[in-house]
């Protein structure tokens, strides 16, 4: 039981490792998303193609700040910006790339190892619980029958895996009792 109470701590404490390697990688890595901003500006070119963007369709994007039509002040902006060349006019789509998601990545990341780690320690503890306890008091039954210690009661319990094993031992036991009362009434 001593060994197992070890592993458990040890697996406990290999868990809580991972979860602070995981962090400290997620924190450190330089994730590179890519150009989001530039496919958000790829879906508002052909409606405007179309004549059927409006301001208002800004709201579901993440990444585009803004568009404008060439004017005199197109070239003064105090954010990032993508000029396109649409039906023959000039357009400057302002964006903003710095959402940053890794704080969310990382959240999600902790969520399903926690999950994972409970669900560990959880199978653990039901071992220790329902299969290594009930046979820890069986250790000794044999040892006692084998000395001839017959009045050692086995306890039986409900236990779906030890069931038949206590049973036999008990059977056992009171087999050996009945052979002995049978040698002692010869005697």
């Amino acid at each position: 039981m001593k060994a197992f109470n070890r592993i458990l701590i040890l697996s406990v404490a290999a868990i809580l490792l991972v979860f602070a390697v995981v962090n400290i990688a997620m924190i450190t890595a330089d994730i590179d998303e890519g150009r989001p901003y530039r496919v958000e500006i790829s879906r508002i070119v052909p409606e405007i193609e179309k004549g059927s963007f409006e301001i208002k369709d800004l709201a579901n994007c993440e990444y585009v700040t803004g568009v404008s039509k060439y004017s005199d002040n197109f070239y003064n902006a105090d954010s990032d910006y993508v000029i396109r060349e649409i039906n023959g006019e000039l357009y400057r789509f302002d964006y903003n790339a710095e959402v940053d998601k890794s704080r969310n990545n990382i959240a999600v990341a902790n969520i399903g190892m926690g999950a994972m780690s409970l669900v560990i320690i959880a199978v653990l503890l039901y071992v220790r619980q329902k299969i290594l306890k009930p046979f820890d008091r069986l250790t000794n039954v044999p040892y006692e029958l084998s000395r001839g210690n017959l009045i050692t009661p086995v306890e039986e319990n409900k236990s779906w895996f030890f069931g038949k094993f206590i049973w036999g031992i008990a059977m056992l036991r009171d087999t050996l009792n009945a052979a002995k009362t049978k040698e002692l009434k010869l005697e």
